[in-house]
């Protein structure tokens, strides 16, 4: 029998999370939830297990009940009508947690506590424990949507990895996915991140292709390039993936043979320790980048700084723009651009 589920994933990156669960599970009715960014619902039949291995996803949360309140008192019968059948085991502890979007007469940790207290007056055997809990209620009240359920996940999919190395700026796991879904990636790919951090785009890409394609992570910092490889290892990924100190903007004579994909979460400011600009490091690495990317390669590029890579893409007239794109990460606005590269004539 077929459940209703909902997912949350990154801000404008619900198209590739909404191809994921089309492509792996038996799903339908996939759709954004009455049109909300970031949540997608949709029916299936897949085990927990298989909903919990979706890489562009941050939690799941099977849907009990979902009810229109226009004021507290229908918010508060509507939450009394909801049964949890799970919840009648003795024994269960349990937690509620609520997020609200819009204007509401209360605060969320207030709805919190009130449908904590429901639950134990409709479910006395129930246990209250914060963090060794066995399931988590939410509450979602989006404007006047009320959405009850359970969340399937204790921690959010997205801390998939075990870092031995801590990168500032690393890369989100879910984000990684998608920029690596963007780079359209082909069996037998030589695929580039040429600013690895903590190796998060190389580790994702070994986890999807393992060795049929051939993963190269450089960075310009040693720290971090051993730093990734111990990521990596970690993983089960020693010797899988090509880690080298090497500066992005040397690609074209660092590398012996092309790449065909370059997917990389560009620095937002300046790491070499040189009095250079963001704009002619930009520069430098895409023309670097030209050189080295095979005919019809592809690159995709996340950063903060988008104005000032459009602006580099349109004045060296090398790359066209197939798709831009602003996700979130860490309170920042992304930009994320996938590029072709331009052919010239012969001979120029």
């Amino acid at each position: 029998m077929s459940k209703k589920y909902l997912i949350t994933t990154d801000y404008g990156l619900e198209d590739i999370a909404t191809a994921e669960i089309a492509q792996k599970l038996d799903a339908t009715a996939i759709e954004a939830y009455y049109n909300f960014p970031q949540r997608i619902s949709f029916y299936s039949k897949n085990s927990t297990t298989e909903l919990l291995s979706l890489r562009s996803v941050h939690s799941v949360l099977e849907i009990i009940h979902e009810f229109e309140a226009l004021d507290t008192p229908t918010l508060f019968s509507g939450l009394e009508a909801t049964c949890i059948e799970v919840l009648e085991k003795a024994g269960v502890r349990f937690r509620v947690r609520c997020e609200r979007y819009g204007f509401h007469p209360f605060r969320s940790v207030d709805l919190e506590r009130i449908y904590g207290a429901m639950l134990l007056q409709k479910y006395p055997q129930l246990k209250v424990n914060l963090t060794n809990y066995d399931y988590e209620v939410r509450i979602d009240v989006l404007g006047t949507r009320v959405l009850v359920s359970l969340q399937l996940n204790k921690e959010a999919l997205s801390r998939r990895f075990v870092r031995v190395h801590n990168h500032r700026a690393a890369t989100k796991p879910t984000i990684a996915f998608a920029l690596l879904q963007l780079a359209n990636i082909q069996v037998g790919n030589r695929v580039l991140d040429p600013t690895c951090g903590s190796g998060t785009i190389p580790i994702e890409a070994a986890h999807i292709w393992g060795n049929s394609i051939e993963i190269i992570g450089h960075d310009l910092q040693l720290e971090n390039v051993e730093g990734a490889l111990q990521n990596a290892t970690s993983e089960g990924f020693e010797g899988l993936i090509q880690f080298a100190q090497v500066d992005a903007r040397t690609l074209d004579t660092s590398l012996s043979k092309p790449v065909d994909r370059i997917i990389a979460n560009l620095p937002f400011g300046v790491q070499s320790g040189k009095n250079i600009s963001l704009k002619a490091l930009y520069e430098t690495f895409l023309l670097s980048a030209h050189g080295v990317l095979s005919a019809d390669g592809r690159i995709v590029l996340m950063t903060m700084r988008g104005g000032v890579l459009r602006d580099v893409l349109f004045r060296i007239k090398m790359f066209k723009i197939c798709a831009e794109r602003i996700t979130e990460g860490g309170g920042l606005f992304l930009h994320v651009f996938v590029l072709e590269k331009i052919t010239h004539f012969e001979g120029c």
